[in-house]
């Protein structure tokens, strides 16, 4: 993220409502993003890797 929208951020005050509407937004993306990494299937690599730690 820019530093330039990060200082602006830091000194907006936000609505009760914008307060929800981004929690929602994150948990929306959190939620998604989690769908995507739980369709990744390891490779053979992968596996040997771990196997290795």
């Amino acid at each position: 993220m820019p530093q330039w929208l990060i200082d602006a951020l830091r000194s907006h005050e936000f609505t009760a409502d914008e307060k929800a509407s981004i929690a929602g937004d994150v948990v929306e993306t959190a939620a998604v993003r989690s769908q995507q990494a739980a369709s990744v299937k390891p490779t053979e690599a992968d596996r040997q890797r771990r196997y290795n730690m």
